[in-house]
């Protein structure tokens, strides 16, 4: 099909401003696996790689200098992250007999279905790669419990991770089935202090032992005898979600005739864009693996 004529930008103003309001509002209710990561979008016409120094801390030293003695060298050691970016995408076709009939006005609820695809995408982008990036502490003989949320806590503190500003300095990514079994402890029921903080992110349930938890249906699982559930908790800087400024994913509206559709038959709702989440310090995010005594 020849590239078409018509997109948004072919659009009323203010038709235009309600298709991206509605397709917007549904992605953003998807994306928690996000939350809490280095968001930025790279600059276009750049490249596609987006390359990251993390630096090694260097030894303390508790060795008083001679005098008239410099401190000796210590070598840098560096790690290099890459991010490269790729392209996502989905596109529906309408017919023009649907788009004629049908009571759905203006294409509300099938944009709300793109958009839903597109936030369920990016989330299941980033979850898979805080599962591939992240350092496993295996407890699949037990279900999620407040001890292995201090365990974690503790191994992020051991590991120098950044906190999150405030009061609860990390973020933990937990599953319908994992938070039933955390909410079924006395330490979590008796952790009253919460009730006093205002929710910051999508999805978020509640706080133990600095851990502000946010809940998705879509955690990653590896089905089994149990089946084994990833419970991500982490610290500032962790992982970053990234996309190309000049193309980062958005909602696309394709009408009109063209050589691919010459009696306009259909029309197409898509959206599209460049996009990539990359975890930058593995020893800052930890996967809780555990079972869950519901399924």
């Amino acid at each position: 099909m020849a590239a078409p004529d018509n997109t948004t930008s072919s659009l009323s103003n203010e038709v235009a401003v309600w298709y991206d309001k509605v397709f917007l509002e549904r992605a953003r209710a998807m994306l928690v696996h996000q939350e809490g990561g280095q968001l930025r979008g790279i600059d276009g016409n750049v490249g596609k790689e987006a390359i990251f120094n993390r630096f090694s801390p260097i030894p303390v030293t508790t060795t008083p200098l001679s005098e008239g003695v410099n401190p000796t060298d210590n070598q840098l050691v560096s790690t290099q992250v890459t991010a490269t970016l790729v392209e996502y995408g989905k596109s529906v076709y309408v017919s023009r007999l649907l788009s004629t009939t049908d009571i759905d006005d203006r294409d509300k609820e099938k944009i709300d279905v793109v958009g839903q695809n597109m936030g369920e995408s990016l989330d299941a982008i980033v979850r898979n790669g805080l599962y591939n990036g992240a350092t496993a502490l295996p407890s699949t003989s037990t279900d999620f419990t407040p001890a292995l949320t201090a365990q974690s806590v503790a191994t992020l503190k051991e590991n120098k991770a950044l906190m999150y500003p405030g009061t609860f300095g990390w973020l933990g990514k937990i599953q319908p089935e994992t938070e039933y079994d955390l909410m079924q402890s006395t330490t979590w029921q008796n952790a009253a202090v919460y009730s006093n903080v205002n929710a910051l992110y999508e999805g978020e349930v509640g706080a133990l032992y600095g851990v502000r938890f946010l809940v998705s249906n879509q955690g990653y699982n590896v089905a089994g005898t149990p089946t084994v559930y990833s419970n991500f908790i982490h610290g500032r800087e962790a992982f970053g979600v990234y996309d190309n400024k000049l193309d980062p994913p958005k909602l696309y509206i394709v009408t009109g005739a063209d050589s691919g559709n010459p009696a306009e038959r259909f029309h197409i709702l898509s959206w599209a864009g460049q996009f990539v989440s990359v975890v930058l310090n593995a020893t800052w995010l930890i996967n809780v693996e555990t079972q869950a005594s519901i399924s």
